[in-house]
């Protein structure tokens, strides 16, 4: 996630993750060459794994679609959200006064600690940020930096 606008009108957060899915492509692509550098030698098996490599890279190219908007407005005094999934988009309002807490909610698992940020309601709802859980501290400045900013627009 990152901050592309804080200032007293506006906070919006933005998430485009792409490492991994440059990462994907790369290996997509190097599998791709790897196949067509013996095109004329292809087996009917090699040519099948050819349009499964081809098909996983379309695949690949349609999963970076993944985004989320998040734009706290001072002067309507509400967040507007969107997110993007690969196959979903969400999208939501709400008040200031509707917040109840915003927190970096924890998921533990064997390799470690996993976090996300979430905005509490108090009519007890939870709008996580973002779907995915990460392991990095940028959560909790993201966090943070929310938690200010409402303070400051009072």
């Amino acid at each position: 996630m990152k901050i592309i606008q804080n200032n007293g009108d506006a906070l919006h957060i933005v998430d485009k993750p792409w490492r991994l899915s440059v990462f994907f492509i790369i290996v997509a692509i190097f599998m791709l060459y790897l196949t067509m550098k013996n095109f004329e030698d292809l087996t009917r098996g090699q040519s099948i794994g050819l349009g499964v490599n081809i098909l996983f890279l379309f695949f690949i190219i349609y999963a970076v679609r993944k985004k989320a908007y998040i734009y706290f407005d001072n002067h309507t005094k509400s967040v507007n959200w969107y997110r993007e999934e690969i196959y979903a988009k969400n999208s939501g309002t709400f008040k200031f006064e509707d917040i109840d807490d915003i927190v970096r909610k924890e998921m533990g698992g064997t390799d470690g600690r996993s976090y996300r940020v979430e905005v509490k309601l108090k009519n007890g709802e939870s709008i996580p940020l973002v779907m995915y859980y990460s392991s990095l501290e940028k959560n909790e400045t993201i966090r943070k930096t929310i938690v200010e900013w409402l303070k400051r627009s009072d």
